[in-house]
């Protein structure tokens, strides 16, 4: 509806283990989405949406600013870049929105799209991962490692499947 200006979208594969009040007063007056940057893809996969030199965001977790999307007609934008690459984009949704919205993606800190993966690795390993690009701060990531409000499960791991 029209009068709706905000959403949060979350992936099934996620857990909300506190509030989301800071996350939902987020101002992204000037943005369509907020998402947290996902430092562990592919460098070529990054070279082929055109984001070298730009973070690439998770789309598990999406503030999502309507007004905005309304505005610039998101929709549009990231259908027509799907269809520009053929459908042949590795995570469909996610390279679309990534290459189509680039310049109006305000990042959100890890702690509210904290992927299970960040136990395997360390800081040091994330911001050699994002180079050219800057990561977040050490401090910011320590203090998310410690208190993710939204972890998303990703890969094989899930706490909800039973290992034989």
């Amino acid at each position: 509806p029209e009068d709706v200006e905000k959403v949060i979208y979350l992936d099934g594969d996620t857990i909300v283990r506190k509030s989301l009040k800071e996350l939902w007063e987020t101002n992204l007056d000037n943005y369509v989405l907020g998402a947290s940057i996902e430092p562990t893809v592919d460098k070529e996969r990054k070279k082929e949406l055109g984001l070298e030199t730009k973070p690439y965001y998770n789309a598990g977790v999406l503030l999502v600013n309507l007004k905005k999307w309304r505005e610039i007609n998101a929709g549009k934008l990231i259908l027509d870049y799907y269809r520009a690459k053929d459908g042949k984009l590795f995570a469909n949704d996610q390279d679309a929105i990534n290459g189509s919205l680039s310049e109006y993606i305000y990042t959100l800190l890890p702690k509210y799209n904290f992927y299970n993966i960040f136990y395997q690795y360390n800081y040091k390993f994330l911001s050699k991962l994002m180079e050219p690009v800057k990561y977040i701060e050490k401090k910011e990531f320590e203090e998310c490692v410690k208190e993710p409000v939204i972890i998303h499960y990703l890969g094989e791991e899930r706490p909800w499947r039973y290992r034989k």
